[in-house]
């Protein structure tokens, strides 16, 4: 398995070659930078022109700027801005993407709660004051890539 390093070495001369192979490439989708716009942009892009997804997401970014605008608006109401044969492929997308976001949040639960049942249980074996308060801290901690469970525990 690659480590981030690796990973990242790796990710860069990938676009130092995709650079050489195609030095005047650009992208026709008017994305301002954001991924998200670009991800919704991608699906709808399946369906119908680059120039058509552009005068579209012209007015579905304005209404809905974010992710979370568009997760919470009413689906009749994103459907009334999207052309007919990109409807059912971008409901498919967004209903996809909100079960991957809630199952992400779902198993970053079960994480925070194995490890704040770990560090409970240990807490209370060495009768430390506290127990519940502070493995509650450290398992919400765990929850930050950088910091984890070692940023706290090492320097005690």
């Amino acid at each position: 398995m690659l480590t981030q390093k690796e990973k990242e070495i790796r990710a860069k001369r990938a676009v130092e070659i995709l650079k050489e192979k195609y030095p005047d490439s650009s992208c026709a989708l008017q994305y301002d930078g954001d991924p998200w716009r670009l991800l919704v942009m991608g699906r709808l892009s399946a369906q119908c022109t680059d120039a058509r997804v552009n005068i579209v997401c012209k007015e579905l970014f304005r209404r809905f700027p974010d992710a979370k605008s568009m997760a919470e608006a009413p689906v009749s109401e994103i459907e009334k801005l999207i052309p007919k044969k990109s409807r059912k492929n971008l409901i498919a997308f967004l209903t996809s993407a909100m079960r991957g976001i809630f199952r992400f949040a779902k198993a970053y639960a079960v994480i925070i709660s194995v490890t704040f049942a770990e560090l409970f249980a240990g807490f209370l074996i060495l009768k430390i004051d506290h127990a519940a308060i502070i493995a509650l801290f450290i398992s919400i901690v765990d929850v930050f890539p950088v910091l984890g469970v070692g940023t706290v525990l090492l320097p005690w």
